[in-house]
């Protein structure tokens, strides 16, 4: 799997020339792919990529959506595009400024995640109540699980509660039914960091997972590792773990739905808590 990000690049040469170096056999032929998805000739991508050359900004364009990626990974290698261009010191400031602009706001993650539904902040209050809503919306998108009663079965949850959600589910958009069977609706949903029902999101799940505890399977993995590391290494492991994140969606975007799982992660500082004077 590759980690490697694009943000941590500030030459747009150097990001393509390592993303193709990351490829099997060293990335034998991705300058012929990249060209016809450019519609250009390869001695040409090979001319910018090994020379002098610079894409033009359409050029550019079309090799983002070849290599498939978010609006803002857009943004910021057009930028980067840009300032290879530029042709005064001024203007290679300004585009710089813009280009650290959108590394820090590559680092929060709900800039990183894409989202395809939005609740009011009534139904965020109901939808992050508990685990089994959105339990209960993914697994209606495996088959066998389409009806009230199949949900049931599976979750071990009373079947009133099972179609009160769905209920929910259907009313908010977040599963579609269609008299008979319930499906799932828009593909993902995501939590600001700021929002003050992440806390009870992240707290029902990891109960959750706490709960199987004692019935473990050989595929599933529980690790908590306490440990101590260097500032600069720290920073460097949550950015892997982002760039996992993200790849992790990808990989669940083209993957059939067979399996529900949960994929819980912490990467915190662990610090003294405040001693209140009595």
């Amino acid at each position: 799997m590759n980690t490697m990000s694009l943000f941590d690049f500030d030459d747009y040469k150097a990001f393509i020339n390592a993303w193709i170096r990351s490829k099997e056999k060293n990335g034998h032929g991705q300058f012929q792919r990249i060209s016809e998805a450019l519609s250009i000739h390869p001695t040409l991508v090979s001319h910018v990529f090994r020379g002098k050359k610079d894409l033009s900004l359409e050029q550019a364009t079309a090799l983002c959506r070849y290599l498939e990626f978010s609006p803002l990974e857009t943004d910021y290698f057009l930028m980067l595009v840009q300032k290879a261009k530029s042709g005064s010191i001024e203007l290679s400031r300004v585009l710089e400024r813009q280009i650290t602009d959108l590394q820090r706001r590559a680092r929060s993650l709900v800039n990183r995640v894409a989202r395809e539904a939005e609740l009011t902040e009534e139904d965020k209050a109901i939808f992050y109540s508990n685990w089994y809503y959105s339990a209960i919306r993914l697994l209606t998108s495996i088959p066998g699980f389409s009806t009230t009663a199949t949900v049931q079965r599976h979750l071990g949850l009373s079947t009133a509660l099972v179609q009160e959600v769905l209920d929910f589910l259907t009313q908010k958009g977040l599963c579609h039914f269609d008299g008979k069977e319930y499906s799932l609706g828009p593909a993902i949903t995501h939590l600001e960091a700021a929002s003050k029902f992440v806390s009870r999101h992240h707290t029902n799940w990891r109960l959750r997972a706490i709960e199987n505890h004692p019935k473990l399977a050989d595929e599933d993995l529980l690790f908590t590792g306490p440990l101590t590391i260097s500032k600069n290494d720290a920073a460097a492991i949550r950015e892997k773990i982002v760039r996992f994140i993200q790849e992790l969606g990808r990989i669940v975007k083209k993957s059939p739905s067979e399996e529900l799982y949960c994929f819980n992660v912490d990467w915190v500082k662990v610090v003294q808590s405040k001693v209140q004077s009595s």
